[in-house]
């Protein structure tokens, strides 16, 4: 089975990098691309372009 694509989106840096590092994306089922998002709109223009899982 295919690793569901997510997007990390937090407004805090250090959420995300700890969000990141503490949790087994991979063991989950999860990749995590490669680039993060600040805010909901910075999400939306990402969404578009990496087309992460529903």
């Amino acid at each position: 089975m295919q690793d569901e694509k997510v997007i990390l989106v937090d407004d805090e840096v250090f959420a995300r990098k700890g969000l990141r590092a503490l949790i087994p994306w991979h063991e989950l089922g999860y990749t995590i691309e490669a680039e993060e998002a600040s805010d909901g709109e910075e999400a939306l223009g990402l969404i578009e372009v990496t087309q992460p899982d529903p």
